[in-house]
């Protein structure tokens, strides 16, 4: 016998009951998981930032030690004369002049002056960031920094080798004295020997540290003078090699010394 009317419409409803009920659960469960999902993720997220940020920042400080290092490395020559009087249109150069010969006792130095000039007075200014919205603005300003930071160390290892150069191609003996090598490389096929006197360190560098080229078999000498002038010497006269096998170049730094492989690769 079927069902009556009044059965059927309790059915139905206790049908849409139960059906309303399971979707209700079902919709918590699945916001529920999305919840918890959403939340993880965001710890996540979160927790990815931090990382970043104390990775950078000590990869930061470890740069700015490093900076400090090479700043300080190339003031070695370097001194500050502090409560010299200032004159309008001064001639610094013959103020130094004058005080190394006449106060100092010192006339020998005068021709050995790199460069002079007044410290002007920098401001720098400082600034802080802080806030949920702004990791992602600080990681990218911690980037940006970093990437500063070794563009400067860059620069700045690259100007501690402003009086060296890199010799390629010279022979190498067993036992070899490699000043007496150098010495005889710039006077006699160099038309330098004035330089000689000049020399602050020459060596060969260790293969795993050599800019190196299937061409040149025997390890490169680094060359580093006290001046730059004589640097300039070698770099003029590098020319005269032509023919023999030894070519002259810039002691770069690495990062550099890539971007000239790639120049002339093409």
């Amino acid at each position: 016998m079927g069902l009556t009317r009044v059965e059927k419409t309790e059915m139905i409803e206790l049908i849409k009951d139960t059906f309303n009920t399971l979707k209700e659960d079902l919709a918590r469960t699945i916001i529920d998981d999305i919840s918890k999902k959403l939340e993880q993720k965001i710890t996540d997220v979160f927790l990815s930032y931090e990382n970043k940020i104390a990775s950078l920042e000590k990869e930061n400080t470890l740069l700015h030690d490093k900076v400090d290092r090479l700043e300080q490395y190339t003031r070695r020559n370097s001194v500050r004369i502090y409560g010299v009087p200032e004159e309008p249109d001064e001639d610094i150069a013959s103020v130094v002049t004058n005080l190394l010969s006449e106060r100092l006792n010192c006339p020998s130095t005068v021709t050995l002056i790199d460069r002079c000039h007044r410290i002007p007075i920098y401001l720098i200014p400082c600034k802080g960031m802080r806030g949920k919205k702004q990791k992602a603005l600080k990681i990218a300003s911690l980037e940006k920094e970093n990437t500063l930071l070794h563009d400067k160390v860059d620069r700045l290892e690259q100007y501690t080798r402003r009086n060296s150069v890199r010799i390629y191609g010279v022979p190498e003996e067993p036992d070899e004295d490699i000043a007496s090598v150098v010495t005889n490389l710039l006077s006699e096929r160099l038309n330098c020997p004035s330089t000689v006197t000049l020399i602050d360190r020459c060596h060969r560098i260790p293969s795993k540290n050599t800019h190196s080229t299937a061409n040149n078999k025997a390890k490169p000498i680094i060359l580093k003078f006290i001046s730059y002038r004589a640097k300039e010497c070698v770099v003029k006269n590098r020319k005269l090699l032509k023919g023999t096998g030894i070519t002259i170049t810039d002691d770069l730094t690495r990062k550099r010394y890539d971007l000239y492989k790639q120049r002339n690769a093409w």
